[in-house]
Order: C-alpha cells, then structure tokens, then sequence
C-alpha cells in the first residue's frame, strides 16, 4: 500500500505511469483533501487528467480515505494534500509518493518512508518489472511533465544504467 499526493497523482496520471504504480505497491491510496484538489478543483479548472484520475477511483484502483490523523505542527507549512497524506501515511506506516521538495523535507523529518515518482521507475527496474527500454520511455514521459532539472535527469538514467548491468 502507497498513500500518494497530489502533485504525484498528476504526475503519475499525466505520464501514464498510474498502472505501474498499481502493480507496485498493488494499493494506492488517497485523501479526501488529494482528490478534491485533484479531481474536484481540476474538473472545474478544466484539466482532462482529472477525468482519468476520477475514472480510476470508479474503479476502485485509487481508494479514497478520510484524513482524520491527529496534524503535526510541522505539516503546517504544507498544503493539506500533501500534509495528510504525509500524516496518514505515518498513521498507517506506509509509504507516502511525494514530489514536492518542502514536503519531502518534512516526512523525512517525520520519518515517514516517501518515494517519488522518479524513485518509483528505478523501482519497479531494480524489481525486474520494466525493461532498461520501457524506463526510458517512461522517464522522458515523465520528465516532460516533471520538468527536471538537467542534473537531476542525467543522475536518474545514470541510475538506471547501474541497476540494468547489475541486474543482468
């Protein structure tokens, strides 16, 4: 089970990568706050990924849960996507999928096990679930939503190179 947020649900959504994250963690879960923010906020704003992200909540492979974990003081400087799902995820003690760099910060304060998108993909290659070839495709998919800094991008398919050979 993974409790992913916002940012990282439309990053999963608008690259295609929501049915890698399933076969991953094989439970995603989302907040009240997530899907309002995500679906609800992005129907209204036009934005065609909320459609995708509502359709997988139909069929029941994205759960919604309410946030009802007791806030810390140091979530308070987050939004309230990313600070329940940061508390729920400490609740449950699960993995929370979390791209945005404040938010980051503060689990790792909070000792709350996070992943990223990025960090996702070299997962599911390390775990022989794609290929060196469909990671690559993925990770441009992904970069042209995300918007990595150059470096970042370079060390992410350095990164992949290693686990490719290591794993042969």
């Amino acid at each position: 089970m993974i409790k992913i947020d916002a940012c990282s649900l439309i990053y999963l959504v608008k690259s295609d990568l929501l049915s890698l994250a399933e076969d991953l963690y094989k439970e995603i879960r989302i907040t009240d706050s997530v899907y309002d923010e995500v679906v609800v906020q992005g129907k209204r704003a036009g934005h065609p990924d909320a459609a995708i992200a509502e359709a997988e909540v139909k069929r029941k492979q994205i759960k919604i849960v309410p946030s009802k974990s007791k806030k810390e003081p140091s979530l308070a400087s987050l939004g309230r996507g990313e600070s329940d799902t940061i508390a729920e995820a400490r609740t449950e003690g699960c993995p929370a999928l979390v791209d945005d760099s404040r938010a980051k910060l503060v689990a790792r304060k909070l000792n709350v096990p996070i992943l990223s998108v990025d960090i996702m993909l070299i997962e599911a290659l390390a775990r022989k679930k794609i290929t060196m070839a469909d990671f690559l495709k993925m990770a441009r998919d992904l970069n042209s939503v995300a918007n990595f800094r150059s470096d970042k991008y370079a060390d992410l398919l350095m990164i992949a190179t290693i686990i490719s050979r290591w794993k042969k």
